[in-house]
């Protein structure tokens, strides 16, 4: 049965038929359900073309191209029908290696001989992967700069498994070029006489025998072949090969790639299937079956029937490769989890929240840590989670785990007594359980940060601070401080880390009174995921061009992706590009090229500073520390809303412990008004640290806050209504409240440097060296706030880098 086509009720179609005894059936016209096995799949099919075309960025023309990607995936994809096997193993009777697959529209660089190009052109061709060819061992890539297709094999492509879109503009209308693997050209030299084919309907390779497409063979169906080709290719590649399995985002620690071989990095399985073929399939065993034993052990669950109305969740394996924040491999890991996302609210799970360790608060600590020569010990909690007790009215079911169903209990569920990854709840139930735990052996939580303990006894006191799994002791008494690792190491499996190195991916090194933070390896590992390895750096961060909301349609590009990784930079280590990120993140949702231009402009100046470290630095201390402060803005900077933004510093003794760039949430009058909301956020954040730092024992005597604007500074300290201010919203009086009461001392602090005129006014070059803080504070400040434009002016007064900026 078939539909109306001209095609099916041609002469040469019947008279064929009738030959062989086959009667031919029409379906009625637009009654598609009459033929309904074929038209579902086409349904099915279309619709994931229809995905990959719209996550790939790439135009509709290339709809034939997606198809036959689809058709391939599927035909290696388990399905129910066949009782979980691939149409692949039903057919050939062995499971499909599925290394060599790709997403479809990522970026793929081919790989141009030397007999193909001159010594000075370029070794590469920078194409989108779209397909597989269905004749030969090789990838379909398209080079959409000429429009040609070309085809290769594993050995002579490099991938990067980020979709990236074909710039629409660039797509053709109607046709493009094909080019075959052994006619590849340099990008300079790229020859125009190649066959044209159209790709309104499924690309046939026109270089091959012309009767292929019209007499179908064995040999056109080759699977199987190209299978067995990718296999031997891959067994018999050496180390200048693309691995398998690229590494992702979510491989991200640090700049592994400097220390690691290739294959151990990217080795790591997605499934059972991918063990069995691993040269590292013992040890990928071997810590499936521990990971396994210590949830039995720890007894997590119980099996039992499942109760009527009750639904299992499922759960998975997950392996990953272990590193230091260096980079350095440490061991594999395996993980079970559970499926959260099919917990449903109110019968899986209510409460979900579970707090973290701030960062300020971190960098605070280690302050203290240098200023008072205390020692620092650093330990991390084994399966963390798995410790964490479910509440009591809360009950949850999950299947078995994959491959470790009890034998003779296969239709037995487990119910979970204790939580396990991956449950929504499992970061609080964690969370509370080491609360309870430290409050039983004298621990007393802070109130303004919740993941900061204290324990006293007499004058002797300990500091804890948790974050997640991760756990910092430090105090000034050494014995009371083994004393509470010890019972740590009784109640939880630890691992003692030793000496202080790194915390949450931030390397740490302490020295006399000196800390210094950084992230390069974090940094050099964004540089190669976004290749950027290359790039010429700069020492401006961003353009002095302005950036506006795009009106076209938002690219398919990692811009999100890139941005967010800018912001932890900024979070951690890098107050010194909180501006640019501020000012990129206004346009998550409406971006375009000219914005991914400037992300990757901050890129190129994190190129040429990655080696700048946050210096916390203790040596000038004399008697109790105090806290000061620094506040800037601008004046109706944004051209979008013509809204202020400011920037503030908490400095200790000239250490930076607290940065911030962010835009006004009104529209401002006049300069005054701008500095005087900037000082309400900034007085904000001071008394988190006065009342803070009064719970550890260290209470601060007025806060002097420098400030370079003096109406603001006059407002703050007589609060008498008049024209000026009688429209300001009550939240921004708070300031002269807390100047009132005396914790907060306002200073005027001049906007110029030693006579000079500030750098954003045109003089930059003459005041970069100052090396007085108060001087360093001033700028980074201005640059916070959207002043100034040269970053590496500021950087050098409270960071360190151990070459000249």
């Amino acid at each position: 049965m078939t539909d109306n086509a001209k095609e099916y009720m041609s002469k040469e179609l019947n008279a064929y038929c009738s030959g062989i005894g086959i009667e031919q059936l029409y379906t009625n016209p637009y009654s598609p359900e009459e033929n309904c096995v074929v038209e579902k799949s086409n349904y099915t099919f279309m619709n994931k073309v229809r995905c990959i075309l719209q996550a790939s960025g790439m135009d509709n023309v290339y709809w034939g191209e997606a198809l036959n990607y689809v058709v391939y995936t599927e035909n290696r994809s388990p399905t129910k029908a066949l009782g979980g096997k691939t149409p692949f193993e039903a057919l050939y009777g062995r499971k499909p290696n599925i290394n060599h697959l790709r997403p479809f529209g990522c970026t793929a660089f081919a790989f141009i001989d030397k007999a193909k190009r001159a010594k000075l052109d370029p070794r590469a061709i920078k194409c989108v992967f779209v397909g597989y060819a269905s004749q030969h061992k090789s990838y379909r890539l398209i080079d959409y700069e000429v429009m040609k297709t070309h085809f290769t094999n594993d050995k002579k492509v490099q991938f990067n498994d980020q979709i990236t879109t074909v710039p629409l503009q660039d797509c053709p209308s109607e046709n493009v070029e094909v080019e075959d693997e052994e006619d590849v050209k340099a990008v300079s030299t790229h020859q125009q006489h190649s066959t044209q084919v159209s790709v309104g309907a499924p690309i046939v390779d026109t270089d091959r025998d012309p009767s292929a497409s019209s007499q179908p063979s064995e040999g056109q169906v080759s699977d199987t072949d190209h299978e067995e080709h990718v296999s031997s290719d891959q067994e018999s590649s050496d180390s200048d090969v693309e691995p398998e399995n690229p590494m992702g985002l979510e491989a991200i620690s640090g700049g592994r790639h400097q220390v690691l071989s290739v294959d151990t990095v990217n080795d790591a399985p997605q499934s059972f299937a991918d063990i069995e073929p691993s040269p590292n399939k013992q040890a990928w065993l071997d810590v499936t079956h521990e990971e396994y034993d210590a949830l039995v052990n720890n007894g997590t669950w119980v099996l039992t029937e499942l109760p009527a109305g009750r639904k299992a969740l499922a759960c998975k394996w997950l392996w990953r490769n272990k590193f230091d924040a260096v980079g350095h491999f440490t061991k594999y890991k395996a993980r079970l989890v559970i499926k959260g996302f099919m917990q449903r609210y109110g019968l899986d799970y209510v409460e979900i929240f579970a707090p973290v360790l701030r960062y300020n608060t971190l960098r605070l600590v280690l302050f203290l840590v240098t200023s008072n020569g205390w020692i620092i010990r650093q330990m991390d909690v084994k399966t963390a989670f798995l410790n964490g007790y479910l509440d009591e009215d809360t009950e949850i079911y999950m299947a078995q785990p994959p491959n470790f169903a009890v034998p003779g209990m296969e239709h037995l569920v487990c119910k979970l007594l204790k939580a396990i990854y991956g449950l929504k709840q499992a970061p609080r139930c964690w969370y509370l359980t080491f609360h309870e735990f430290l409050v039983s052996i004298s621990f007393e939580r802070c109130i303004k940060e919740v993941c900061l303990y204290i324990k006293r006894v007499g004058d002797s006191m300990v500091l804890l601070t948790v974050y997640v799994d991760d756990i910092t002791i430090t105090g000034n008494d050494n014995q009371e401080i083994e004393k509470a690792c010890d019972a740590l190491k009784q109640r939880f499996e630890m691992t003692d880390l030793g000496k202080f190195k790194s915390i949450l991916g931030i390397q740490v090194e302490i020295k006399d009174k000196v800390v210094t933070m950084s992230q390069q390896g974090y940094v050099e590992q964004l540089l190669e995921k976004f290749n950027m390895v290359d790039s010429n750096p700069v020492g401006q961060v961003l353009e002095p061009s302005t950036l506006n909301p795009s009106e076209m349609k938002t690219l398919n590009l990692p811009y999100r992706e890139l941005v967010g990784s800018l912001q932890y930079l900024v979070t951690c280590t890098r107050p010194d590009i909180a501006n640019a990120v501020r000012s990129l993140s206004k346009y998550l949702s409406c971006f375009d090229e000219s914005h991914w231009r400037q992300a990757k402009r901050v890129l190129r100046y994190l190129m040429g500073t990655k080696s700048l470290c946050l210096k916390i630095d203790s040596t000038n201390q004399v008697g109790a520390f105090q806290v000061e402060a620094y506040c800037d803005a601008d004046f109706a900077n944004s051209c979008e809303d013509r809204r202020s933004i400011s920037g503030f510093l908490v400095m200790f003794l000239g250490s930076c412990l607290s940065a911030r760039s962010r835009k006004h949430t009104m529209v401002t009058l006049s300069t005054a008004e701008a500095e005087y909301s900037a000082l309400c956020d900034l007085v904000k954040e001071l008394l988190w640290y006065i009342e803070l730092l009064e719970e550890l024992g260290f209470p601060q005597r007025s806060i002097v806050v420098h400030c370079d604007n003096q109406s603001a500074i006059a407002i703050a300290k007589n609060p008498g209504h008049h024209e000026r201010t009688k429209h300001i919203s009550t939240k921004y009086h708070f300031v002269p409240d807390q100047v009132e009461k005396g914790r907060i001392q306002l200073q005027y602090c001049p906007t110029t440097f030693d006579g000079r005129r500030h750098p954003d006014q045109g003089d930059s070059a003459r005041a970069i060296r100052d090396p007085a803080i108060q001087d360093g504070s001033r700028r980074w400040t201005h640059e916070l706030s959207g002043s100034m434009r040269n970053t590496q002016e500021l950087t050098s007064a409270f960071m360190h880098c151990p070459y000249p900026i």
